[in-house]
């Protein structure tokens, strides 16, 4: 075993010093390269939200049907004389409605 001379532990310690800065270097990179994943993961998925959002889609021309009492119902469940609210992003529209059409029998279309 050498003795331990000055110069001797400040190379080991020059020899350390530049194994930290190294694994530092890598460090700092992996936790960039992972900030930059996390952050496109986050902005995917404010997107995936912002399609779900309700009033995104009412937004775009779509509109909410509520029956007489209130509840969300399907176009389907209204009958002739039934009164309606569509709403929209702005507005709400009462209405009663006057017919229901079924697809017409030789195409299967409205």
């Amino acid at each position: 075993m050498q003795p331990l001379s000055r110069q001797n532990m400040q190379a080991q310690l020059a020899g350390r010093q530049q194994q930290l800065e190294a694994v530092s270097g890598q460090l700092k990179t992996a936790a960039r390269e992972k900030q930059q994943e996390a952050g496109l993961r986050l902005r995917h998925a404010a997107a995936l939200a912002a399609t779900l959002n309700p009033y995104g889609v009412l937004a775009r021309g779509y509109a909410l049907v509520q029956d007489e009492k209130g509840r969300i119902c399907a176009p389907d469940a209204l009958r002739e004389g039934q009164k309606m609210t569509l709403c929209g992003a702005v507005n709400r529209i009462h209405c009663t409605v006057d017919a229901v059409e079924g697809p017409n029998e030789s195409t299967q279309e409205l």
